[in-house]
């Protein structure tokens, strides 16, 4: 048995050498998700990673909303200068690590992929990398047997502004974003393969 509560794929202080202008991250619940408290997970997202959202009941995607994550990093958690230290990295980590045991706390968390690189070797990003095989991927598998009519992408309708879903169904094309965060494997390739 683990001391960790979920998989947590990039735990632990951000190394600010790879914070990039965009950056995102997953959340795949272990249960169906309500709208309501899918838009709460989407409501209080921490800001650098608020602002695009793409969801079902049961998986959850937030990215940046635009070439912002890296400097909001170094005005909100840093003291403004550019690029943002060690020690805003530290800070925004820990928010984001809040965040995510709130959500857990209220729809429990199956995985989740922080945003960023880990700096160093973090006892629950290392636990967590060993975790593809066993969580992970068959995760994503079942998700991929009982959504076999996901859209291959979805279009941003201006005209449909709804205000208690601000987030977007999920689709193929968001999908294959997740795999960019796993080194390659057979498994991973098969999976890849089947999103089309």
């Amino acid at each position: 048995m683990s001391d960790h509560p979920f998989v947590y794929l990039n735990h632990g202080p951000l190394d600010p050498d790879y914070l990039d202008k965009v950056d995102a991250a997953w959340i795949a619940f272990r249960e169906p998700v309500s709208p309501a408290d899918m838009a709460y997970v989407a409501r209080t997202c921490p800001e650098p990673i608020h602002g695009f959202f793409n969801a079902d009941e049961a998986l959850f995607y937030c990215e940046s909303p635009g070439d912002v994550f890296d400097a909001t990093i170094a005005i909100v958690w840093g003291n403004g200068d550019f690029p943002a230290d060690e020690a805003a990295a530290a800070a925004f980590s820990s928010d984001v690590e809040r965040w995510i045991r709130d959500v857990h706390s209220r729809n429990p968390v199956a995985f989740f992929i922080g945003p960023g690189t880990s700096l160093g070797d973090d006892p629950w990003d290392r636990w967590s990398r060993q975790q593809l095989d066993t969580v992970v991927y068959p995760w994503l598998e079942r998700y991929l047997d009982t959504h076999p009519d996901l859209p291959e992408d979805v279009e941003i309708d201006d005209d449909e502004g709804d205000d208690d879903w601000p987030i977007l169904p999920m689709s193929r094309d968001t999908i294959r974003y997740v795999f960019q965060c796993f080194d390659g494997s057979e498994r991973r390739d098969t999976l890849i393969e089947r999103v089309g």
